[in-house]
């Protein structure tokens, strides 16, 4: 459980730092992919490890609420943690074309802000 949620801190630390990186497009692309494929293979190799029984199964209590992640839990969280490492390594191949495209090949972080509702 506790790859699991160092897991989601460094994804939601990468995301919320891209905005941060001004008019630097590639510095914000480059802290997004390398804290995603970090999450997402640690992510993997927590959920590997508890599929083949290295780690016991977790149980979290929160008063009535109880989060338990077992074997099966863990067999869901690969392939998703499997297509996050692919979009990483998609995302550095595909960088290099969207910077010659300009601002309006940018994606989300065209004219230098950050904007998901533009381009």
């Amino acid at each position: 459980m506790n790859l699991i949620l160092i897991t989601s801190t460094l994804l939601l630390l990468g995301g919320l730092a891209a905005p941060f990186c001004g008019k630097r497009d590639s510095l914000a692309a480059t802290i997004g992919m390398t804290s995603g494929l970090f999450a997402c293979a640690i992510g993997l190799a927590g959920a590997l490890a508890l599929l083949f029984g290295v780690l016991p199964p977790a149980t979290v209590r929160a008063g009535c609420l109880s989060l338990t992640l077992d074997s099966l839990s863990a067999l869901f969280q690969l392939p998703v943690f499997v297509a996050g490492i692919l979009r990483s390594f998609m995302r550095r191949a595909i960088l290099p074309d969207m910077q010659r495209a300009g601002p309006a090949g940018s994606g989300c972080f065209s004219s230098g802000h950050w904007a998901p509702w533009s381009g």
